[in-house]
């Protein structure tokens, strides 16, 4: 019982000392399976993932995975579900933000190169 009790406790620690995904890597994955679902649903749950780390991996998200969320639109425009990710997707890169993480109204005409929502926006228009 001991030595279950060993091989147990191993295997446990085993998992725990598993490297973890970093946020890049977890971006990289879920763009390949956007591009490569075959299932409606698998490419949904890649968009919804990527909306989910659209905020903290903004330049990731965008670089990588905004020509696969635009496909997605195009090729999977008739389920509303996929449609709104990718647009909320897309919302998220192209919004201008303030110092704070607030939005900024974008009316005075400025042009900040630092500001990561207009880059995605002509990244988008491009």
């Amino acid at each position: 019982m001991a030595s279950f009790l060993r091989a147990l406790r191993g295997g446990v620690s085993d998992v725990a000392r598993a490297p973890q995904q970093t946020g890049r890597e977890t971006v990289e994955r879920l763009v390949d399976r956007v591009r490569s679902a075959t299932l409606l649903e698998d490419r949904r749950a890649a968009v919804l993932g990527l909306k989910s780390l659209a905020h903290d991996y903004r330049l990731d998200v965008g670089t990588k995975g905004m020509e696969a969320i635009v496909q997605v639109l195009r090729n999977d425009r008739v389920d509303a579900e996929t449609v709104k990710a990718g647009v909320e997707t897309l919302t998220i890169l192209c919004t201008r933000e303030g110092p704070g993480g607030d939005v900024k109204a974008g009316s005075d005409g400025s042009k900040d190169p630092n500001d990561l929502g207009l880059t995605m926006t002509e990244i988008f228009l491009k």
